[in-house]
């Protein structure tokens, strides 16, 4: 059944109450899940030590409670709202896109390449000799890192934000708003999501909240949203595809700065080279980022 026709079947019955709400404001429910289950985690995180130093808590259970909040968050409200909207075939297929795999080997090595390539060379020309120095010395232990990072990563924390905001959002957004302005609009929400985890000393930055860097990665953010946009509409809408971006980048912004020994990183840098690759994106696709029409109409 198209979504259109979904849609039509779910006007036409009855109903009321929170089931009745999410099936006619699907994208609503899922961004107010997506964000209470992650904040109402991060409380007790902000309340901590790391953070306001009002209550004991220990390391390990913040950090459980941290990696627990981002499946708490957009994970489950994927699941939920799909499982009420589109009930159990739309949840049968959610799960079958968080292993599919078969999208063409050339995407899985443009970003395992590709990142290295479009941070680490604007870097050195940037920051000159040292960098290339501190490469000749570092390079090792820099990829071990970084080809260490991307597994860890696929499933702390990132497969958690993936299988909602790509897996869910993303081809609901596109088909409501058209690429451009759904892709703006997950990147902002999905840049503010971040939030709470500011105020916690080591979670994104060492120290107290920084006004600069909360714009600036969050500039970034939105930035890399349209260049996922474009990688995830060209390989057939995979979660896992997904998944294993999000954790190359991650993967990328920690071993960068080992590699080049960047004590103090440039807050803007991120959003700099990802702003230009993603303007170019936009004009190569004319600005429809890969879109073909929405998945679940196919």
């Amino acid at each position: 059944m198209s979504l259109i026709g979904m849609q039509e079947q779910q006007a036409a019955a009855p109903g009321s109450g929170i089931a009745a709400s999410i099936q006619r404001h699907p994208l609503v429910a899922y961004f107010t899940i997506a964000f209470a289950g992650t904040w109402l985690l991060f409380v007790p995180i902000l309340l901590s030590g790391k953070g306001l130093g009002l209550i004991p808590l220990p390391d390990a259970v913040g950090l459980i409670l941290f990696i627990i909040a981002t499946y708490a968050g957009p994970f489950l409200a994927a699941l939920i709202v799909t499982r009420v909207v589109d009930g159990r075939p739309g949840l049968q297929a959610w799960f079958r896109r968080m292993i599919q795999w078969r999208v063409g080997v050339q995407w899985y090595l443009l970003v395992l390449i590709g990142y290295p390539l479009i941070f680490g060379i604007p870097a050195i020309l940037e920051l000159g000799a040292p960098t290339i120095s501190a490469l000749s010395h570092n390079w090792p232990s820099a990829l071990v890192s970084y080809f260490a990072a991307i597994p860890i990563g696929f499933f702390i924390p990132t497969l958690g934000e993936e299988a909602g905001w790509r897996g869910f959002a993303l081809p609901r957004l596109q088909k409501a708003y058209g690429p451009l302005l759904g892709t703006l609009i997950l990147a902002v929400l999905h840049a503010l999501w971040h939030l709470p985890a500011y105020f916690v000393n080591g979670a994104i930055i060492t120290g107290g909240f920084n006004p600069v860097v909360f714009i600036a990665n969050s500039l970034a953010i939105i930035a890399a949203t349209f260049i996922w946009t474009w990688l995830f509409n060209n390989t057939a809408a995979s979660i896992l595809f997904a998944t294993y971006v999000h954790a190359v980048s991650n993967a990328m912004s920690g071993a960068l700065p080992k590699a080049l020994n960047l004590t103090a990183p440039d807050p803007w840098f991120a959003f700099e080279v990802l702003g230009v690759v993603a303007l170019v994106v936009i004009a190569v696709t004319r600005g429809r980022l890969g879109y073909r029409g929405d998945i679940r109409d196919s």
